[in-house]
C-alpha cells in the first residue's frame, strides 16, 4: 500500500485517477481535501490478476493507538455529524482522460 499527500486545488479539493492508458479506460476521484485529507493507493497482483484502488482517507496508515498517543486521532462527539463530498467518475476513453487532466484546477 501506498499513502499519498495529495495536492489540493485553489477550492480545497483533491482530483485523482488511475488510468490505463494501454487500454483507453480509468477511473477518477474528487473529493474535499478537508475532510479527507489523505490518499491511500493500493494494488493486489496475485498470479493472473491485478486489482488497483484509491481510497481517500482521514487518517494515515499509523495505528490508532498512537495517533491517539499523539493528539491526531480524528472522531466524532456523540450526535456530532461530518459530510463529506466525493465525487466518483468513469473515464471511459482516451477523450475523457485528456478532458479529465486537462479541466483539473492547478494545485495551490
Amino acid at each position: 500500500m501506498f499513502f499519498h499527500k495529495p495536492r489540493v486545488d485553489v477550492h480545497g479539493y483533491v482530483h485523482a485517477a488511475i488510468v490505463n492508458r494501454q487500454l483507453a479506460f480509468g477511473g477518477s476521484l474528487r473529493y474535499r481535501a478537508d475532510t479527507l485529507p489523505c490518499l491511500a493507493q493500493w494494488k493486489m497482483m496475485g498470479a493472473g490478476d491485478y486489482v488497483c484502488a484509491l481510497e481517500p482517507a482521514n487518517q494515515w496508515e499509523t495505528p490508532r493507538r498512537v495517533l491517539r498517543e499523539e493528539g491526531r486521532l480524528r472522531y466524532l462527539e456523540p450526535g456530532e455529524e461530518l459530510t463529506y463530498h466525493l465525487e466518483l467518475g468513469a473515464l471511459p476513453n482516451a477523450e475523457t482522460i485528456a478532458a479529465f487532466e486537462s479541466t483539473s484546477v492547478p494545485a495551490r
